[in-house]
């Protein structure tokens, strides 16, 4: 009689040396060019294994991978071989001959420089983790590149340095894939489009744009199962309901508006042009409580609240009235180190208020200190906020600052060229 009982443990073993064999593959694989996979065939059998560690063990076999072509939340990166296009190369300027304004528009957005930008060239030498490359550079290689070396020594000619590019949304196995239908306008085509509404869906941009605090990075990010890190795509699917009447209740009909890829709201040149700022400075009088900005943008009660009309001697009341027009999340909205801050200066120049708006997260236990964020009313499709302070010395002149690096901002300011970090949106008199 047949002892098949073995059968288990030698299939177990099989897969042992399988994998094990993959893994020197790998190695030795590391500095040769992948060769693009032709057949679309392969790369659906390549998409099943093998297992778990077919995705995320980079076992180097002609038949391994996710074959993913879709952004990740920071997992991994797209699988080069599922873009390979039988006309076009990867590069966007493949793309410039015919889309010369949507390119143009495009290589000065967050996308064309999320790899180039300073801000993330600052933190990735210092980090130096694939996890920031697979959002920021999603057409780096992990199987011949090192993370490391990108950090130390970046090339900005490469693939990779063109961050979010062209072929990153809109090729999908080999297919050219668009938002819009386009069927009935085939003949006026160069080129085919496959009509992909996911393409207009929030949880395309939830593949960068959504992620929870990350419990581990190797040999592969881990995310925690609550605590967002980035919340802005959850923000969204919250205020949406109130932009439907408008048109505007989806993330590419406010930063995508008429084709441009920019990603600026309504197609306006900078953020100062979206928010409207009204600044009253005026003798304090005492027949509402009176409140005092501290140090941490906090405001208190005053001690010298006076219900009757009498002035309080000595005293201005400054009055900042802040509305954002059109938006659906909350502002600042994405990196926890964004911080919009109101300021006050008196005739010497020294800081005498500071409000933030800004979510602060205890990094230690998730816990959310402080949320001052602006945030849309429901029903309504604007973000608006007054903050009053009476002051014992006379503001002569106010400040609106957008902080990208919030609190490390004085750390780190030396390695930046002013206006990178710290865009000013207002600065003048206290009375706008």
């Amino acid at each position: 009689m047949r002892d098949y009982g073995r059968i288990p443990i030698l299939l177990g073993l099989l897969l042992l040396v399988l994998t094990f064999l993959g893994f020197l593959a790998s190695s030795a694989a590391r500095n040769a060019v992948l060769e693009p996979v032709a057949d679309r065939a392969a790369l659906r059998i390549r998409s099943l294994g093998p297992g778990c560690a077919g995705c995320h063990m980079r076992i180097f076999l002609k038949l391994d991978g996710p074959a993913a072509s879709g952004l990740s939340k920071g997992v991994h990166p797209i699988r080069r071989e599922t873009l390979e296009h039988p006309y076009f190369e990867l590069h966007s300027e493949q793309c410039q001959g015919c889309h010369e304004q949507t390119h143009k528009s495009w290589q000065s957005s967050a996308h064309g420089r999320s790899f180039t930008n300073p801000i993330f060239q600052h933190a990735f030498r210092r980090d130096q983790k694939a996890w920031c490359l697979n959002c920021h550079a999603p057409l780096w290689e992990p199987d011949r590149m090192d993370p490391a070396e990108i950090a130390r020594n970046p090339d900005f000619q490469a693939l990779y340095a063109e961050g979010i590019n062209c072929v990153s949304c809109h090729i999908r196995d080999g297919q050219i894939v668009g938002p819009n239908d386009l069927s009935q306008k085939r003949a006026e085509l160069f080129h085919p489009v496959r009509h992909d509404p996911g393409l207009k869906s929030e949880s395309f941009c939830a593949g960068c744009h959504q992620f929870n605090f990350v419990k581990s990075l190797e040999p592969f990010a881990v995310y925690e199962d609550d605590h967002p890190m980035q919340n802005t795509v959850a923000e969204f699917e919250k205020y949406r309901s109130a932009h439907a009447a408008a048109g505007t209740d989806s993330c590419i009909s406010c930063h995508f508006k008429d084709r441009q890829h920019d990603l600026k709201t309504r197609a306006e040149p900078d953020l100062s042009q979206k928010i409207a700022l009204s600044i009253v400075s005026e003798p304090a009088m005492g027949n509402r409580p009176a409140r005092f900005g501290t140090p941490s943008g906090e405001l208190s009660d005053s001690p010298f609240a006076n219900p009757g009309p009498a002035s309080l001697p000595g005293r201005t009341r400054l009055r900042w009235h802040v509305n954002i027009p059109q938006i659906a999340h909350h502002f600042p909205t994405g990196d926890l180190f964004r911080i919009l801050s109101l300021y006050a200066y008196d005739s010497g120049g020294k800081e005498i208020f500071r409000y933030d708006f800004r979510k602060e997260v205890r990094v230690l236990d998730r816990h959310v200190l402080k949320d001052s964020t602006l945030k849309p009313e429901p029903g309504k499709t604007n973000a608006e906020r007054t903050v009053e302070a009476v002051l014992e010395r006379q503001p002569v002149l106010c400040e609106m600052v957008y902080r990208l690096q919030g609190n490390i901002e004085p750390r780190i300011s030396p390695h930046f060229e002013p206006g990178t970090i710290r865009k000013v949106l207002y600065f003048g008199p206290c009375n706008k």
